[in-house]
């Protein structure tokens, strides 16, 4: 199966970035007025992800790598979700001052952790934790590791002169 790994899967949360940064100010506001709404979204999306996977793999004996595929309606509503909440706490942190460091370190670095994440994820669910995990905690965990470790990626590749451009302005 191949079709969770199309570069189209990734197309609406690419584009989806690019509007809330034309329409920045807006975004900002509206993710500040419904912070509780999309916090229920996010309870209740990582609900269904791990209910599905409690249905489709222990329930039904659906394959692993069906059950965990990223192409899912599911999938796409936590992940925006995810986004949703951890674009909320980083706007809590710059108001508060509090993380400014690790802020700046992401946001510098959120080009190659875009780039980098699928095939982090690939090696994790290949190499790693395989069936070691169960999908409930994969919820939590996946985002958590792909974040952090696309990031350090990233840092590593544009530490290098002959490399920094692949990750673009934050290797400069």
């Amino acid at each position: 199966m191949w079709h969770d790994r199309l570069v189209f899967s990734y197309l609406p949360f690419y584009l989806l970035g690019g509007l809330a940064g034309l329409y920045l100010e807006e975004f900002r506001k509206w993710i500040t007025d419904h912070s509780s709404l999309i916090v229920i979204g996010l309870l209740a999306s990582a609900a269904v992800v791990g209910g599905q996977y409690f249905h489709n793999f222990v329930h039904l004996g659906q394959a692993w790598d069906l059950t965990i595929s990223v192409f899912k309606l599911s999938i796409y509503f936590y992940s925006l979700f995810v986004v949703a909440v951890l674009f909320r706490v980083s706007l809590t942190m710059n108001q508060h001052g509090s993380l400014l460091a690790l802020i700046k370190v992401l946001s510098s670095n959120s080009l190659g952790s875009y780039l980098m994440h699928p095939a982090v994820l690939f090696f994790l669910h290949s190499f790693v934790w395989n069936q070691a995990i169960p999908g409930y905690l994969l919820v939590i965990i996946d985002p958590l590791a792909a974040i952090a470790i696309s990031c350090l990626i990233t840092i590593w590749i544009g530490s290098n002169k002959y490399t920094r451009f692949i990750v673009g302005e934050a290797g400069q």
